[in-house]
């Protein structure tokens, strides 16, 4: 978008440009004789030598929510090497061998990432002579047990400190049902699930079957038959034998 006010140009593009960076000046409280926004931008190249390369990783693990990163590696590569799918990747525990200082700072600059955002972020990045440089950054996206995982560490985290007004609106109704469903799928499959969370058993028993968070006791109610009634007293018996003298 052109934010000059007046353009070099004649007709009716340079007409177009200038109201438009009029408009969008008025927009944003921005003075006319501010100047012109620039944008610089510098190109690096993950396909340069043996210490380059290009990936994309996720601060935290998006399908477990689990504190450590997650994503891939392609030496010698550029991004949409690793986007397009054609090529098969490597894990950062093979770019920790291959470039370990550019693995090192990447893993700081995840974890300031994640304090600045205050989320799990998703984090594309380059690296060129062993240079390492972050080309974008967003809030990633995340499974429903991840989600809850999460949100719970980051609360209790002071580096983070989540409000819990700010955890209930990222955890809604939906997520925590959804979260739910995970864990039973994953435990009828056999997957070994880790506990969303952790309590102290009332009495030491052992149980299975489904919870009930709001339990309602069983009404009583008075006897319908007279089987549920009280039985009585059986007679008394005459032992056999015992007559009496004529």
């Amino acid at each position: 978008m052109c934010l000059a006010p007046r353009p070099r140009g004649h007709g009716a593009g340079a007409r177009g440009w200038a109201a438009r960076g009029r408009a969008y000046r008025a927009h944003e409280g921005i003075a006319d004789d501010l100047g012109t926004g620039v944008t610089v931008e510098a190109m690096v190249f993950g396909n340069r030598d043996a210490e380059s390369g290009t990936g994309v990783v996720f601060s935290r693990d998006p399908s477990t929510g689990e504190n450590r990163p997650y994503g891939d590696f392609l030496p010698r590569a550029q991004g949409e090497d690793v986007v397009a799918g054609t090529t098969r990747t490597l894990t950062l525990a093979d770019m920790a061998s291959l470039l370990p200082e550019a693995h090192r700072e990447l893993t700081g600059r995840l974890a300031l990432l994640e304090r600045h955002y205050r989320d799990l972020c998703d984090v594309e990045f380059t690296v060129e002579q062993g240079r390492l440089s972050i080309l974008q950054t967003r809030v990633g996206k995340r499974g429903a047990v991840a989600a809850v995982r999460v949100a719970a560490a980051m609360l209790a985290d002071p580096a983070t400190a989540l409000t819990p007004a700010e955890v209930r609106a990222r955890i809604t109704d939906e997520v925590l049902a959804r979260a739910r469903t995970e864990v039973l799928t994953a435990a009828r499959q056999g997957a070994v699930a880790g506990a969303v969370a952790r309590g102290l058993a009332r009495r030491p028993v052992g149980c299975r079957g489904p919870s009930c968070s709001t339990p309602t006791p069983r009404p009583t109610r008075p006897p319908t038959s007279s089987w549920c009634a009280p039985r009585p007293a059986p007679p008394t018996c005459t032992a056999w034998g015992s007559r009496s003298a004529s």
